[in-house]
């Protein structure tokens, strides 16, 4: 029977051990500190019933350095009590690797100088540094957990948030209106919004496992996730204030393919589009276009007379598998097919747009965005005459 459940803690409560057999070095630690940063925290630290803390001192030590005391944290916690004898044996065996390194495999395929970099002790293999040996194998690859998320405190009605009854007045005067296109129309509710108080709002269009890093303080490739949305949010807002862009979105995993081998990562660039995560203005407004594909349609309709739409890459949004959620517009593009969504972005820009096969084993049909034709181009100041 399975004694261990998963549970979020403070790591402010959580009990290091006094008498923990094992040590780290500061180098060792700060190597350590560093990989939590690059590819997150994906193993859980084991405790009693109590909170004292089993297994993962060192990995509690560097995540306080880290993150601080009221982080929460993923701890392996006991279903029912443990005795003395069980507490004991799980301190030693934590730290004790059952297996042993292949030295054919390791010395033909693994880089020596990057894998020490990573911790690998080649004088001592067997015992192969500080960590144990689950940790040593989650290097060697960039699988992403999906975590569980508990909603805390009652949610509050959206009637106890915002006024919405002058909002809703002129609403309705606007679909009352004769003679007003409904372009016209579509234009004048967006404004209205700004009737609630509030100058900017995020929209978010689709179904999200999580919100995650892709660069490090350093720079580097990462896969940990956001703690703190609302600091994030707060970092995208500062800077959409900052410029004359209708909106601003952050990435999707298809802007990032190849991880840290991405283009776009390794120069830093910004997209000019935005999709799925919309930070917008009351004082910015625009209309999305089109009934299917309207993102697309919207920046590279707008975006081909000069307005800006901008995606960062800092933080990338993981999505469900398109077309596999029920609701939304799946029925809409199961039923008439992606060639049909994607031409809707054709027609609203056909120099820049085109159809075109995407995937590897399973290949669909998706739009494909010529950049240099979807936006006007930007002359350098020394080829002025």
């Amino acid at each position: 029977m399975d004694i261990w459940q998963v549970k979020y803690v403070r790591i402010g409560d959580l009990i290091p051990n006094a008498k923990n057999p094992r040590k780290i070095s500061k180098e060792k630690l700060e190597r350590l500190q560093d990989k939590i940063q690059r590819l997150g925290f994906h193993n859980p630290v084991k405790t009693d019933e109590n909170l004292n803390v089993l297994g993962g001192n060192q990995r509690l030590k560097a995540l306080l350095k880290i993150a601080g005391k009221d982080l929460e944290i993923p701890v392996m916690y006991p279903t029912r009590p443990l005795t003395q004898a069980e507490k004991d044996e799980i301190v030693i065996t934590d730290n004790i690797s059952d297996g042993e390194w292949d030295w054919d495999i390791l010395t033909a395929d693994w880089d020596k100088a990057l894998t020490t970099s990573w911790g690998l002790d080649w004088g001592e293999v067997e015992t192969a540094a500080e960590e144990t040996p689950q940790e040593l194998s989650e290097k060697y690859t960039l699988k992403i957990t999906t975590p569980i998320y508990e909603v805390k405190g009652d949610k509050p009605d959206i009637s106890e948030l915002v006024d919405v009854v002058k909002t809703n007045a002129i609403i309705d005067e606007i679909n009352a209106a004769d003679g007003i296109p409904e372009d016209v129309k579509g234009f004048l509710r967006i404004a209205a919004a700004r009737q609630l108080g509030f100058k900017y709002f995020l929209e978010l269009d689709d179904d999200y496992i999580h919100f995650r890093f892709t660069l490090d303080k350093f720079k580097n490739y990462t896969v940990q996730m956001c703690k703190n949305l609302d600091e994030v949010f707060n970092i995208f807002l500062t800077y959409f204030k900052s410029i004359p862009a209708k909106s601003i979105a952050m990435a999707q995993g298809g802007d990032i393919l190849g991880g840290g081998k991405s283009k776009t990562l390794r120069n830093g660039k910004i997209k000019r589009k935005a999709m799925n995560t919309f930070f917008c203005s009351v004082d910015r407004p625009f209309q999305f276009v089109g009934r299917i594909n309207e993102d697309v349609n919207t920046y590279v309709s707008l975006g081909a007379v000069g307005e800006i739409f901008m995606t960062l890459t800092n933080i990338c949004i993981t999505q469900n598998q398109t077309q596999k959620t029920k609701g939304g517009m799946t029925e809409v593009y199961l039923n008439s097919g992606t060639y049909l969504k994607s031409f809707y972005s054709v027609m609203f820009a056909p120099s820049a747009v085109q159809i075109a096969v995407m995937g590897d084993k399973e290949k669909r049909i998706h739009h494909r965005v010529n950049w240099k034709f979807a936006a006007p181009l930007i002359i350098r100041e020394s080829l002025k005459k």
